[in-house]
């Protein structure tokens, strides 16, 4: 059975075609990453750099990262395997290293080009030289800021991969930090930037993240743009010299043919999206007005327009006396303002181009980054493959037989929910459609999905804003419907998304709040524009008691975290970032509920005893709800990625101290939907710890009190359960999201009936009748295409046919016995306010505690000159 399938569908014969992809493996069949190799159909092997990416629990590879470079012919399709090498495949391996130091240099050696570096100042790149020529040189980087002038980055780290442990080092990555400073040396920004280089070619693709780590200010919990700690600039550019130019070819989309100037200076600018809606106040400034005056883009030749248009996909090949340079900007007009051009002989490449008229805003703890490649081969269609990427898919067949995506199966002839999630791409309200709605374009917009549901009853006239922050992790279920289908539109939508949600929807920022810090923002507040917020939730600009339990201000909350889509987009891409993304929400969720150990925050908690959303310090006790579930999740996926056992005694000792089998349900007031739906939301979490338990093969007593406390609910749900709509009289908005949410009904329900004793009819039975509902609910309602509803159904389709198709006949142990749930008692909260007082007595420092207040009062900050 192949793995993955690579289709070239632009009519180019690729040479040396660098490509990147995950694969899952079954357990128990590869230990040894070294001894993986990938294989085409007539089984010629290719010279291949495998590394494992996570581990089963027999220590056999789960995920592997695969980087390979390989030809082919023009329409071409191939289906590569995944192999055990053995001593006759030795002869396919290929040089191990090619980056190295020297002096005050990074020297990188590719197919025809030596680049040069510098290690102290990052300037791009610093000189490349081919045929013994210097064909560029005096690479640079410049922000330009509105106080401090014109800065220049300077590095303070760097790595590379020098070898590769599988002796077949096809790319190698320089990735290199630093930060602008004023000539004070303050910190305005850092940056970190990853050059790969390859081995076969001599292109170069270059990322580069501009960050502002300084916490924002939020005054009364609301983020609006104009915050006393935002970056303000008016551009930031690289670029590089080129020796020898004669013409500039150039094109504004890949499949036009080349236009030639013979002059500079010629560049090709991009304000606004050139949609229909591109001065959408989506757009707005920290003024609240729209800054954008063209739309579209211009060929700027000189002193004259040569040519307009709505959406530039622009390529640059400047011609010299001795070959070419190619370059081309991923997503150029999506991530809007964008120049490329050339004058005096360099290229310039405007990241946040300085034609922009306005000024540019990076609040605090956002990052942006940008993509593109530069091509010094002299080849004629290097420009042309990059432009046009192999389409690479995952078989779906194989992954159903690894496991590695919860209930996971390929037969959706009778899924009727299938297909409603497939109007994600094919209806007439789909997720690339919406991006048109409000104009979800910019390079701080692109890549969010609309949250077309609060528009429901909206009769204003202007386009309402709304933003929807990965709420129940679409990522996850684009990436779910992509290993489904191999419709690579949905890998598309999950891996911009990803990339919006790495750099704008997380707060990356150390120095606020530490429930705060490095968390998730929230969606757009419900029912309101966004304003001025960005994707922050709160604007001073939104109106107050919009709905009950308004809260009108805030920030990151353990109630909106969600890791699994990062964890999966980490696998399948291999970019790093949705790895760190996942362990850092990780470490902030867990702050959110376990605290940062200070005697102030003890103080505080004692203070919020009573917060529904909160451990309760007087008993120990989590909220039965959505947060203690994104909490679990979080840690179930940190689990994934490290292996730590820690991790899951983490989750046993929520899990016990927040349900019991012998709880008194009566007491939950499980009926009273608008408070306690979120019940259902922590069993999902609860379900998938079971299946992790059941994979290391640990049916030990902490597997069976999370699976006894989930049949005694389960008993409850059989019933007392119904969908939500057959009561709409109690909700305060009875609309068809209450539909989607009942589908976690039915996989509790088929997670029960699996792991009961008996094989319980009776809740399999409650889930399909439920699951019916759904699916004839859905299927005539206009509002199933709603950002929030599909979103709900990817993250939680594919149990029921799972269920219906598993012939494993496991056997489980019958319900143990147990002691009732003890009352809490006056002493035992003195004890637990006792012993919370000395853990953090136990780490005392002056230090912490003042900066623990210092993230708290301006005026304690200002007192003690605190700087975060």
């Amino acid at each position: 059975m192949f793995q993955i399938l690579l289709k070239e569908k632009a009519n180019l014969p690729r040479k040396a075609a660098a490509i990147q992809f995950g694969i899952p493996l079954p357990q128990g069949q590869f230990f040894n990453h070294r001894e993986l190799g990938i294989a085409t159909h007539d089984t010629s092997v290719l010279a291949a750099d495998v590394s494992a990416t996570i581990l089963w629990p027999d220590n056999s590879i789960k995920w592997c990262l695969v980087k390979t470079q390989i030809d082919l012919k023009a329409n071409e399709s191939l289906k590569l395997h995944i192999i055990k090498l053995s001593e006759k495949h030795n002869s396919t391996r290929c040089p191990t290293g090619f980056i190295f130091e020297s002096g005050t240099k990074f020297k990188i050696k590719t197919k025809n080009c030596l680049f040069e570096l510098n290690k102290k100042k990052f300037g791009f790149l610093e000189r490349v030289i081919s045929d013994d020529r210097n064909i560029a040189e005096n690479g640079y980087c410049t922000l330009k800021t509105r106080h401090h002038g014109v800065l220049e980055p300077e590095i303070s780290n760097y790595q590379y991969q020098a070898s590769s442990s599988s002796a077949c080092l096809h790319s190698s990555d320089l990735t290199i930090q630093g930060a602008f400073r004023s000539t004070s040396g303050e910190l305005l920004a850092n940056f970190e930037t990853t050059l790969a280089f390859y081995i076969g070619t001599d292109i170069v693709k270059c990322s580069f993240t501009l960050h502002n780590p300084k916490p924002a200010k939020h005054a009364a919990g609301l983020w609006d743009l104009g915050d006393p700690n935002s970056l303000i600039f008016s551009s930031l550019d690289l670029g590089i010299d080129v020796n020898d130019i004669t013409t500039i070819n150039w094109k504004t989309d890949k499949n036009q043919s080349w236009h030639t100037a013979e002059e500079q200076p010629l560049v090709i600018y991009q304000e606004s999206s050139g949609g229909q809606h591109w001065d959408s106040p989506n757009h707005k400034d920290s003024s609240n007005k729209v800054p954008y005056t063209l739309s579209g883009y211009e060929c700027r030749h000189k002193n004259s327009v040569l040519h307009s248009g709505e959406r530039a996909s622009p390529s640059l090949q400047i011609n010299t006396s001795t070959g070419q340079v190619g370059v081309y900007m991923e997503k150029f007009w999506q991530n809007c303002p964008k120049a490329l051009g050339v004058e005096n002989d360099q290229i310039n490449i405007g990241l946040f181009p300085k034609q922009f008229s306005g000024e540019f805003e990076l609040q605090p703890g956002e990052k942006k980054t940008h993509s593109f490649y530069i091509d010094f081969s002299k080849g004629a269609n290097g420009l042309a493959c990059i432009e046009n990427p192999l389409e690479i898919t995952l078989n779906p067949d194989w992954i159903k037989k690894t496991g590695v995506f919860q209930y996971f199966d390929t037969d959706t002839s009778n899924d009727h929910l299938y297909k409603i999630i497939q109007e994600g791409l094919t209806g007439d309200n789909n997720f690339f459609i919406k991006r048109e709605i409000i104009d979800e374009y910019s390079w701080r917009n692109f890549g969010d999905l609309y949250a077309d549901h609060e528009t429901e009853g909206y009769t204003g006239k202007d386009i309402f804003i709304s933003h929807y922050n990965n709420q129940y992790d679409p990522i996850y279920g684009f990436l779910r419907q992509y290993a489904l289908t191999g419709n690579t539109q949905w890998f598309e939508l999950a891996n911009d998304l990803a990339n919006h949600v790495n750099d704008i929807d997380i707060y990356h920022s150390k120095g606020d709040k530490d429930e705060y810090n490095g968390g998730l923002f929230w969606h757009t507040d419900h029912y309101l524009d966004a304003a001025t917020s960005t994707h922050r939730s709160y604007s001073k600009h939104q109106e107050s008691n919009a709905y009950i339990d308004h809260a009108g201000g805030g920030g990151p909350g353990g109630q909106h975290c969600y890791t699994t889509g990062l964890l999966y987009h980490y696998l399948i891409t291999g970019d790093d970032s949705s790895r760190k993304a996942v362990l850092q929400l990780t470490d902030w969720v867990t702050n959110v509920y376990e605290g940062s150990g200070t005697v102030l925050e003890v103080l505080l908690a004692i203070k919020n005893r009573y917060r529904i959303d909160l451990v309760n310090i007087t008993t120990g006790k989590y909220p039965l709800d959505r947060g203690t579930a994104n909490y679990m999740q979080a840690l179930l996926d940190k689990f994934t990625l490290t292996q730590k056992h820690s991790t899951l005694h983490q989750i046993e000792h929520i899990i016990k101290n927040t349900v019991h089998p012998l709880d008194d349900l009566e007491t939950r007031d499980l009926n009273n939907v608008e408070i306690c739906w979120f019940y259902t939301v922590f069993f999902q979490s609860l379900c998938r710890y079971l299946q992790t338990k059941e994979e290391l093969s640990e049916l030990d007593d902490d597997f069976y009190y999370a699976r006894d406390s989930l049949l005694h609910y389960a008993d409850w749900m059989v019933a007392n359960e119904y969908p939500y709509l057959e009561k709409p009289d109690i909700l305060e908005f009875p609309n068809h999201t209450w539909t989607a949410q009942d589908i976690r009904k039915v996989n509790i329900l088929l997670f029960s009936a699996y792991y009961s004793p008996d094989s319980s009819t009776s809740h399999s039975e409650k889930a399909n009748k439920i699951y019916t509902y759904i699916t004839d609910n859905l299927a005539s309602e206009k509002t199933r295409t709603h950002t929030r509803i599909l979103a709900i159904l990817m993250q939680n389709h594919g149990a029921v046919t799972y269920f219906n198709n598993l012939h494993e006949d496991i056997k489980f142990n019958t319900v143990k016995t147990y002691t009732p749930p003890k009352k809490h008692t006056q002493l035992k909260t003195i004890w637990n306010i006792f012993r919370a007082f000395i853990r953090a007595i136990r780490h005392f420092s002056f230090k912490q505690e003042l900066g623990w207040l210092a993230r708290r009062s301006d005026t304690i900050a200002r007192l003690i000159r605190f700087q975060p």
